[in-house]
C-alpha cells in the first residue's frame, strides 16, 4: 500500500517504528465541510480503510476532533462511547487497539487527525501512548520527527548514559576510555549557551493543572471538565513532566513562575 504524502516527512514512518504500533495514518480535516478523510498510510496491508470518510462526531476520529484531545480505543470493535459504522473496514484491516491525536491550529481548530494502531487489543500501554502524543505534537511545532533522530525520553537517556559509563570503566586503552567518558560527559551537560526553551502545557494539560491550582482532586476535575480520572492523571503526568516537577504542588507552583497560571 502507498506510504504518506502530504504530511510531515517521517511522521507516519516513525509511529510505526514504535514497538506494538502496526499502522500508522492520518486523516486531513475540512473545517468547512466538517468532513474529514482517511488519506495517508503507513504499514496497512489494505486499501480497506483508504478515501473513508466521515462527519466530526463519528466514529474515532470524529470523537477526537469533537474533543480536541487524544482518544484511545483498547479494541475499536468492541468499544463503547464511539459510532461504529467504520467496524468493517477496521475489522478488514485487523486492527484492535487505536490511538487518535489531533493536530489543532493557531486557531484551535483540527486540521488533522493522526492514528496509531495495532492488530493486538493489549498492545497499548500508557508509556507508548504518551511517546505517541508527544511524537506527533514535535511535528505540529516543526521540531524533527525522522525515524532515526526521535528524541530518547529522559529513563531511556539515563538508561544508555549508565551503559556507556559502564563500559567506558571496563576499557584498557587509556585515550579510548577518555573519549568515550568524554562522550557521556558532553551527553550530560549540554552547552551553557544553550537556550532554555519556554514550557508549552496543552489547553487540557492546562485545563487540569488550573484545577488541581484550586485543590481539586482528580476524580473532581474530571467531572468538571468532562474526562475520566485516568485521563486527567495522564494530563496531569504530562504536565508534571513538562514543568519538570516531581509533585502536583510543585507543578502549580512552577506554571505561575512561567506565567502559564495566575
Amino acid at each position: 500500500m502507498a506510504s504518506e504524502s502530504g504530511s510531515r516527512p517521517g511522521l507516519l514512518r516513525t509511529l510505526v517504528a514504535l514497538d506494538a504500533v502496526d499502522v500508522a495514518f492520518a486523516a486531513a480535516v475540512d473545517p468547512g465541510t466538517g468532513m474529514f478523510v482517511l488519506d495517508r498510510f503507513e504499514g496497512a496491508r489494505t486499501d480497506h480503510l483508504r478515501d473513508v470518510r466521515s462527519l466530526h462526531g463519528h466514529g474515532l476520529g470524529g470523537r477526537c476532533i469533537a474533543l480536541r484531545r487524544p482518544v484511545f480505543v483498547r479494541d475499536y470493535v468492541e468499544a463503547r462511547g464511539i459510532t461504529h459504522q467504520f467496524d468493517r473496514q477496521v475489522a478488514a484491516e485487523g486492527l484492535r487497539a487505536i490511538l487518535a491525536v489531533p493536530v489543532v491550529d493557531g486557531a484551535g481548530r483540527v486540521e488533522q487527525v493522526v492514528y496509531s494502531a495495532a492488530r493486538r487489543s493489549s498492545a497499548f500501554g500508557q508509556r507508548l501512548i504518551d511517546r505517541a502524543v508527544d511524537l506527533v505534537g514535535r511535528s505540529r511545532s516543526g521540531r524533527d520527527v525522522d525515524p532515526g533522530r526521535a528524541s530518547l525520553d529522559p529513563g531511556d537517556l539515563h538508561e544508555l548514559v549508565t551503559a556507556l559509563s559502564s563500559i567506558a570503566r571496563e576499557i584498557a586503552d587509556p585515550g579510548l576510555r577518555r573519549r568515550l567518558q568524554d562522550v557521556v560527559a558532553r551527553t550530560l551537560s549540554p552547552p551553557e549557551e544553550a537556550p532554555v526553551p519556554p514550557v508549552r502545557l496543552s489547553r487540557r494539560e492546562l485545563d487540569v493543572l488550573t484545577e488541581v491550582a484550586r485543590g481539586l482532586g482528580n476524580r473532581r476535575i474530571g467531572e468538571r471538565l468532562g474526562l475520566t480520572e485516568h485521563t486527567v492523571k495522564s494530563y496531569l503526568k504530562s504536565a508534571m513532566y513538562k514543568l519538570d516537577s516531581s509533585t502536583r504542588g510543585e507543578a502549580v507552583f512552577r506554571a505561575r513562575g512561567e506565567g502559564l497560571l495566575p
